[in-house]
């Protein structure tokens, strides 16, 4: 804190090293796009925010964008970056292990100790030195950390305020630079399609994510992206895997889901998920062409 006219300000935004940060035109020509962190979703070195309505699989994509990370699974099919995730649970670590190991069981993809971390508290974002004490601890040891829920995280904060909402985004931009990636999950508003809060936080992520309901499943549309193509949608829905839930692609009239198939073979037989789902896999390869089996 520094003392102004007898009143303490709490030191709220850091100030940058501007050493060497002028550039030339031709160092702009030169200078390289962000890598990719998943191939046409989220760019290594950025803040992004995934945001929805409350029980519209926000949080179950961002644990799939995590858990795939964390092992070099593709996502949606696109390549991924292995690399270590911090998951800030800021609502709490309780049922966080069944949703990671429904995930593990049906991808048949075991999540190492040393890839993935989580913090089952909130981060005051609104605090210098707690953000500061967080970066300290996690400086260069992770590269995509994902903030699970952003509101918890500003308690006491106006959302609809530019001010503290510019406090928010300058911490998360902060833990970017000490760490990769940064994900912010967040809510709706009122109408239940826009982003909740001051437009502050919209315009400064470099992408957003955003899910709706869609029938029996839901959309994840990305609504911003500062580099690159825009339009990204997914059709998703969840389905039901041990005492949690997954994240599946969605086709329309295409009957259940394998991971809906897999379960129900798996009562019937009496075997295991991940059992059952190898048959079925085993089963579709062997299958004829639908022109030859006529």
């Amino acid at each position: 804190m520094t003392k102004n006219n007898d009143f303490f300000i709490p030191r709220l935004i850091e100030a940058p090293d501007r050493a060497d940060q002028i550039v030339t035109r031709s160092a702009l020509a030169s200078s390289k796009p962000p890598e990719p962190l998943i191939s046409n979703a989220l760019d290594q070195g950025t803040v992004a925010v995934l945001y929805g309505p409350w029980g519209v699989g926000k949080t179950f994509v961002a644990i799939d964008l995590a858990a795939c990370v964390a092992t070099g699974r593709p996502w949606q099919g696109r390549k991924t970056k292995q690399a270590k995730v911090l998951y800030v649970a800021a609502e709490g670590a309780q049922g966080f292990d069944k949703r990671l190991a429904a995930w593990e069981q049906a991808w048949s993809y075991p999540i190492s100790d040393d890839q993935f971390h989580v913090y089952p508290l909130p981060v005051n974002l609104m605090d210098y030195a707690e953000v500061d004490d967080l970066i300290n601890r996690i400086h260069g040891e992770y590269e995509f950390v994902i903030v699970d829920t952003l509101a918890r995280c500003i308690v006491g904060a106006d959302e609809n305020s530019a001010r503290d909402m510019g406090i928010a985004v300058n911490s998360l931009d902060r833990i970017r630079r000490a760490t990769g990636t940064v994900l912010a999950v967040h809510h709706t508003g009122k109408d239940g399609h826009t982003l909740r809060g001051s437009s502050a936080l919209e315009g400064a992520a470099d992408t957003i994510y955003a899910t709706s309901k869609d029938g029996a499943g839901f959309l994840l549309d990305r609504k911003k992206r500062k580099e690159g193509p825009l339009v990204d949608r997914h059709h998703l829905q969840l389905s039901q895997v041990a005492d949690s839930c997954i994240v599946e692609v969605r086709r329309p009239d295409a009957g259940p889901s394998q991971s809906e198939e897999a379960r129900r073979l798996a009562e019937v037989e009496g075997i295991t998920f991940d059992a059952a789902r190898k048959r079925l896999q085993r089963a579709q390869k062997v299958s004829p062409p639908v022109g030859t089996a006529l």
